[in-house]
């Protein structure tokens, strides 16, 4: 149950000026008004509730008493409300509030400016104003637009006249069709940017000396800022095609140089394969070159220093070969021997032929002299030759024939 001190709290004084009245029967009629009543057992005698008619009535008089004080304020009497417990300021609260009133002062007196200056040329060379600082930001920023164009031009521009001695440089170290490809490029390139027109923009817009008391001539300026600022997006469409012309001419431009570069790698493999004698840190060095130019161009740029490096060490790697080639040679070879030398004990000294100034002469061929026979040859008669009688061999006594001597 809940008393009536705990429904009318009007005259309860604040809770750090006084200190709490510990009451069994009121504290357990709080809990039982949250929690519900307690259960009750048939040995729990029953509490007397508390009875608050007196103080009831006593407020209600109070209150009447308020009421008929403020109906006879016309006699001068004024009655003094009940007193409360005192309470401390709250500073900060009090603080927000004076801002509060400066606030809304303050404003309210800009307002009464306003109110008091606002003309119809005022009002209009407010408008002016803004158009003017609208139009201004506008025609900054598509100046700015073309500046950039023409900066990426010049940056072209200057990739292309570095690729020609590049291209230059590596003729017959890479394949001629590329190469040649690859100048036809740079002369394309040269030709879309001279062809590219960017918008021509006129002087910064500034505001002419006129009389702005004048609504006319306020409404006549803010026509000519508006006539202005209809110019603006075809101003602004001509500097974003300007600056699409630049971006597909570069990269057409990157595209064939890339396919140069490509052959880099394979060139590279040829001259190691080539000069095979030469040191490992020459063909080493050749490799690095080739992957340099690959690198460089897959970061959107052209590579001229590094077409402009490869050939040389290209140059170094044959070098390095033709002295490993020399030396190979120069080892194989026999020894020639001195032929003006000559020590004791050899058999025959050495002799230097001398020399002849005489060229040697083959003979001449000659062709025997014919000979004609004697046509009337005089027959010779062989005279017969009468063989002379041998007398035959002496016969042993036996009458055997010597061996070798035939029979008679």
């Amino acid at each position: 149950m809940r008393t009536l001190a705990d429904l009318f709290t009007d005259d309860v004084r604040a809770a750090d000026e006084r200190d709490r009245v510990m009451d069994p029967v009121v504290d357990r009629a709080k809990w039982a008004a949250i929690l519900g009543a307690p259960r009750r057992s048939s040995e729990t005698p029953r509490t007397r509730p508390v009875d608050d008619t007196a103080e009831l009535v006593a407020m209600v008089s109070t209150a009447s008493a308020a009421a008929a004080a403020s109906r006879s304020m016309s006699s001068g009497a004024v009655p003094k409300p009940p007193r409360r417990g005192h309470k401390r300021a709250d500073w900060v609260n009090i603080s927000v509030a004076v801002v509060a009133v400066i606030a809304v002062a303050a404003a309210a007196a800009f307002g009464a400016v306003q109110v008091a200056n606002s003309t119809p040329a005022a009002s209009a060379l407010q408008s002016l104003a803004a158009d003017e600082a609208e139009l201004a930001n506008a025609e900054q920023a598509i100046a700015l637009r073309v500046e950039t164009i023409e900066d990426q031009i010049a940056d072209v521009r200057g990739e292309a006249d570095a690729a020609v001695p590049a291209l230059a440089a590596v003729e017959g170290y890479v394949p001629d069709r590329e190469r040649d490809a690859a100048l036809a490029a740079v002369d394309t390139l040269i030709a879309r940017i001279d062809a590219i027109e960017l918008p021509t923009l006129a002087e910064p817009y500034s505001r002419p000396d006129f009389d702005a008391s004048e609504l006319s001539n306020v409404a006549a300026q803010i026509d000519v800022v508006r006539l202005r600022a209809e110019t603006l997006p075809a101003l602004t469409e001509g500097t974003q095609k300007a600056q699409s012309e630049v971006a597909a001419a570069r990269e057409e431009f990157l595209a064939k140089i890339g396919r140069l570069g490509a052959t880099f790698p394979a060139a590279a493999e040829a001259e190691v394969a080539a000069n095979i004698e030469a040191e490992p840190v020459f063909a080493e060095a050749v490799i690095a070159g080739a992957e340099d130019v690959i690198r460089v161009q897959r970061a959107g740029k052209i590579g001229a220093a590094a077409m402009l490096a490869y050939p040389g060490l290209v140059d170094a790697l044959r070098e390095d070969h033709a002295r490993a080639i020399e030396e190979i040679l120069s080892a194989e070879e026999p020894p020639a021997e001195d032929p003006g030398t000559w020590t004791p004990g050899d058999p025959v000294a050495p002799t230097d032929p001398e020399p002849t100034d005489r060229e040697p002469t083959d003979p001449e061929p000659t062709d025997p002299e014919p000979t004609d026979p004697d046509p009337d040859p005089e027959p010779i008669d062989p005279e017969p030759i009468d063989p002379e009688p041998t007398n035959p061999p002496e016969l042993p006594g036996d009458g055997t024939l010597l061996p070798g001597v035939p029979s008679p």
